[in-house]
């Protein structure tokens, strides 16, 4: 049995977890996305023009009118891939507490990401503020994580990705100071990215 279905296996015996089989998305294509914000919930992108994206919803293609690419999460280099949302209606995670927003894994790496790709302002403090909630949604859902699987992914590696407009600047001081404390704290590598080149 792979690692990913021994995951998703151990992932569906948990009893928090039991509409993970209504949510969960299996991707075999070698590159796709992970739209951040329609009506408030994660869906993987199916198909997409300049102009329009789908996704699958109950079984059935829904086009959205809109392309944002700035606002969706690249998967390249991609095998097999899960992908389950954990926040929202469709999260498989239900609490009035604030978590990341998906996780996805492959058989290498397992990953919490986070969007914040609605916030606009580039003022220094509305920055920090936004990664300073993002931060602790993942810090939550971590820690969720590592009780419900008994601090045993596997053996895959676990990492951490914040989505952030690329207006966001990437190498500051602050930002810098955030990452080596959150690997220091978790022992997991935190990223802003809007992607994930898997090995």
């Amino acid at each position: 049995m792979s690692k990913i279905d021994k995951l998703i296996a151990r992932l569906s015996a948990i009893k928090e977890f039991s509409t993970l089989p209504n949510v969960l998305a299996i991707e075999m294509r070698e590159t796709f996305a992970i739209n951040g914000n329609y009506k408030d919930e994660l869906y993987i992108i199916m198909n997409y023009t300049d102009t329009s994206f789908s996704i699958k919803v109950f079984d059935n293609e829904e086009v959205i009118p809109i392309f944002e690419p700035h606002k969706y999460f690249w998967v390249r280099n991609a095998k097999r891939v899960a992908f389950i949302p954990l926040d929202g209606k469709r999260g498989i995670i239900k609490s009035n507490n604030s978590r990341a927003d998906a996780i996805f894994f492959d058989e290498f790496d397992f990953c919490f990401v986070e969007f914040k790709t609605e916030a606009t302002s580039l003022r220094e403090g509305k920055i920090n503020k936004n990664r300073k909630e993002a931060i602790e949604q993942i810090a939550v859902t971590i820690t969720l994580f590592n009780e419900k699987l008994e601090n045993d992914y596997e053996d895959l590696k676990c990492e951490a990705y914040i989505v952030t407009p690329p207006t966001y600047p990437r190498s500051n001081a602050t930002w810098i100071q955030k990452r080596t404390e959150f690997l220091e704290t978790y022992g997991i590598e935190l990223y802003e990215a809007n992607e994930k080149i898997c090995k």
